[in-house]
């Protein structure tokens, strides 16, 4: 008991003790053993205004601190140098250096490095090497190693590397390559410049995503730009910037709040563009909506795509509608029931039930039914509508004795006449009189060769339906060039 009781007696009255090399002629004293139980400002031992000291060995039994490291340091709680340190610091709470480290830190808590820290880092501020804390890891900036911490990393550069922790990854400056990996999100303040990102809630850049790769179970978010790369998100891959090319993929939505240029969004329910999808590929289980142009491309959906400006060259297939807002050029709209676009030019049109466009030009549109208020195309269908053109009602009779009854709509320049006609044949000896029916569909092109002369060609078939053979094919084409000429 004697024994202790001096030992503790010797450790709180006396200041630290010194095992050391003094030369009064140089600015550094080297203490080969330094054993210290509290700080030089609790105990009086005033050392920054002597040389600046190296220890070699540094025993903190509380607390301790010292100027420059060149071997190991040990303490019970903190752990403190006031300029850089090469070799291994272990705290049972915390580590700090007010300048740079090299080497090994390790603490129960934080391991803070003011600026470059260099090897193993569990807390510091500029480290190189391996950092791990059961908390967080601070430091200044990150050149490559290792950081691990229990709760957050944070770093104000980090370049290349390895980042672990149970919660967040937190990086003020730029992301140049290495791997953070994150048990919610991990935050980058500026760039994210390739690398491997992985948390289990959100990877955050508020910058550029330059390559790389990103997985989160719940969403990938990037402030600005995302150039290439590849992105993976359970619920939502999110740009706020413009997104050049790369991968996106996400189990329920893809949302680019700005400019999509070229490369791939698949998702499970949707992908959004709120600026425009310049080219690549969008694939959605459920829909594909863009808030600005898309401009060429591919377009894939389940359900719908929905462009709220223009499409410009590429593919939008729908399993049930595709809508543009405004202009559809040069490209292919494919749907299992409804194409609505504001301005197509140039493109083709394909529904299974409708077609709708307020003003057509040069296009083809396939549809049972085709609306539009200008059309200056060559719409397919039983029936086209066009706001500026009158729809006709023609009878006459042929030399298949039907009296038919026809209703012709389109553009002046085509025309969809969808006809039926009947007729009565007597069959045998007079003995039996036969209804026939048949109901047909021509297909004519009207041209005009001068202020009073014009020719129409049309094709045309029909289906001819006999009382007693109601579901036999017997059908009849029909190719024929009628040339007029107006009196009056």
């Amino acid at each position: 008991m004697r024994v202790l009781l001096l030992i503790s007696f010797i450790f709180t009255v006396l200041p630290a003790q010194r095992f050391s090399t003094y030369d009064k002629d140089s600015l550094y004293e080297h203490n080969f053993i330094n054993i210290t139980f509290l700080p030089d400002y609790v105990t009086g031992d005033h050392r920054w205004r002597r040389p600046l000291e190296i220890n070699t060995i540094s025993l903190n039994i509380l607390a301790g601190n010292g100027n420059i490291l060149r071997g190991v340091e040990i303490g019970g709680l903190w752990n403190g140098m006031t300029a850089e340190g090469d070799g291994v610091q272990i705290a049972g709470l915390v580590n700090t250096v007010d300048w740079d480290f090299t080497g090994i830190q390790a603490a129960g808590i934080v391991n803070l490095v003011d600026n470059t820290f260099s090897g193993f880092n569990i807390l510091g501020t500029d480290m190189l090497g391996y950092q791990v804390a059961g908390i967080a890891n601070v430091i200044g900036e990150f050149r490559g190693g290792i950081q691990s911490a229990g709760v957050v990393n944070v770093v104000n550069s980090f370049n290349g590397g390895f980042q672990i922790s149970g919660v967040a990854n937190v990086i003020e400056g730029n992301f140049n390559g290495g791997i953070q990996i994150a048990g919610i999100a991990n935050v980058i303040d500026q760039r994210f410049n390739g690398g491997l990102q992985i948390a289990s809630v959100a990877n955050v850049n508020d910058n550029s995503f330059n390559g790389g790769f990103q997985i989160s179970g719940v969403a990938n978010v990037n402030d600005k730009d995302f150039n290439g790369g590849f992105q993976l998100a359970g619920l939502a891959n999110v740009n706020g910037g413009q997104f050049g090319g790369g991968i996106q993929i996400s189990g329920t939505a893809n949302v680019v709040n700005d400019n999509f240029n070229g490369g791939m969004q698949l998702s499970g329910i949707a992908n959004v563009v709120d600026h425009s999808y310049n080219g690549g590929i969008q694939v959605s289980g459920i829909s594909n909506v863009i808030g600005n142009s898309f401009n060429g491309g591919f377009q894939l959906s389940g359900l719908a795509n929905v462009i709220d400006d223009s499409f410009n060259s590429g593919l939008q297939m729908s399993g049930l509608v595709n809508v543009v807002e405004r202009n559809f050029t040069n490209g292919i709209q494919l749907a299992g029931l409804v194409n609505v676009s504001d301005y197509f030019v140039n493109g083709i049109q394909i529904a299974g039930l409708v077609n709708v466009s307020n003003e057509f030009e040069n296009g083809l549109q396939i549809g049972l039914i085709n609306v539009s208020n200008y059309n200056d195309g060559y719409p397919i269908g039983l029936i086209s509508f066009v706001d500026n053109v009158p729809i006709e009602f023609d009878i006459w009779a042929d030399d298949s004795k039907f009296l038919n009854f026809g209703l012709r709509t389109g553009t002046y320049g085509f025309r969809n006449m969808l006809f039926i006609g009947s007729n009565q044949v007597t069959v045998g000896l007079g003995k039996t009189d036969v209804d026939r029916l048949t109901v047909g569909l021509i297909l004519s092109r009207h041209l005009e060769l001068s202020y009073t002369s014009y020719l129409d060609i049309d094709v045309g078939g029909q289906q001819i339906i006999e009382e007693d053979h109601r579901w036999d094919l017997n059908q009849l084409y029909k190719f024929r060039l009628i040339l007029g000429k107006r009196i009056a």
